[in-house]
């Protein structure tokens, strides 16, 4: 792969895909390709840096949002 490319990971799932697919990346390869994952779950995202500190991880709210929106709607 020569052309940039930027590999995104979204929620729990997106973010095991992509710490998945970082490892079958070679080290020329990561020279083109850039991993980020977006997530609530700041120990998760911690978790995440620590194994893989070429990742860059971005922690979207502080609170589960997810989570609170579907509880709300709960009856």
């Amino acid at each position: 792969m020569n052309a940039p490319t930027l590999l995104i990971g979204l929620g729990g799932t997106g973010c095991k895909i992509i710490e998945r697919v970082s490892k079958m990346v070679t080290g020329e390869q990561r020279n083109n390709i850039a991993f980020a994952f977006f997530d609530t779950d700041i120990n998760d995202l911690r978790g995440i840096q620590e194994r893989n500190p070429f990742i860059k991880t971005i922690q979207t709210s502080t609170k589960p949002v997810s989570y609170t929106h579907l509880r709300a709607h709960e009856t």
